[in-house]
């Protein structure tokens, strides 16, 4: 029983597959969707196994945003199911996420992951009749029509998305580096901007590994444990040669003399 087939999303044009990314305008979304294609054939056990099969959108017309409701997605293992509800909840995108399995179809959360408890919503077993009972708020009419929200709206708790942890979190690093390693309120909040900014162009490539190495820059250097001021200072000054001026000007001084424990 192909989980695609059952929830009638294969004649839907409100599902969009790898095939189709191509097609949406150039957007926030669609570069999503390309990610969530690669991230996924990356995570399988053994690579390719695991799949991204496509997301169904909500879009009023072909001109309009389209927003994604539901990620459809194919794993080789259990262990490659819960890195991919990983990945999901971490690119904040679908408040639903349907992954199935050689045995299971299973429900989770996309805006919600415990690393401690991954639990599904549903669990039901792969190509059985059980998947259409337990999905139905999640077929294709349901979706358009709304249902799905009347049934499983409480399900999507905008608390626990990816981008209030991280907030969260932040606010604790913060809280740190100015209580237990003495950083001047200015100090803390100048580096924790730069490595957001430097996350950020990490992982759209910009800051590629050929990009590094030719500045002299080892991975390691920047983003772990082990991390130098040399690369640290090195890495801001080469990214305001190439792009032509700093754009956390107001913390340069501050962020300049911060100390090696510090930055670790």
């Amino acid at each position: 029983m192909d989980v695609r087939e059952t929830l009638g999303y294969a004649d839907s044009y409100h599902f969009v597959s790898p095939e189709q990314i191509d097609q949406l305008a150039g957007s926030e979304l669609a570069f999503a969707l390309r990610l969530a294609s690669k991230e996924c054939r990356q995570i399988g056990e053994h690579s390719g196994d695991s799949s991204f099969a496509g997301a169904y959108l909500l879009q009023k017309d072909a001109q309009s945003a389209a927003i994604p409701v539901v990620y459809l997605v194919q794993a080789d293992t259990e262990a490659s199911a819960r890195k991919i509800h990983q990945f999901v909840w971490n690119q904040n995108q679908a408040p639903f996420l349907i992954i199935e399995s050689p045995s299971t179809v299973r429900l989770y959360p996309g805006f919600s992951f415990d690393r401690n408890d991954d639990k599904a919503l549903i669990t039901a077993a792969a190509g059985t009749s059980e998947v259409l009972e337990k999905l139905a708020a999640f077929k294709a009419n349901a979706i358009d029509d709304g249902t799905i929200w009347t049934e499983w709206g409480k399900s999507v708790r905008p608390e626990q998305r990816v981008d209030e942890a991280l907030l969260r979190d932040l606010r604790q690093l913060d809280k740190r580096l100015q209580e237990r390693e003495h950083m001047p309120r200015a100090a803390s909040h100048g580096l924790i901007g730069r490595y957001v900014y430097l996350s950020y162009l990490r992982h759209r490539d910009i800051l590629s590994d050929k990009k590094l190495a030719k500045w002299g820059i080892a991975l390691d250097q920047l983003f772990s444990r082990n991390a130098t001021l040399k690369a640290f200072h090195r890495v801001n000054e080469e990214l305001q040669n190439w792009l032509n001026g700093s754009v956390f000007s107001m913390e340069e001084d501050a962020v300049s003399k911060i100390t090696a424990d510090q930055l670790k």
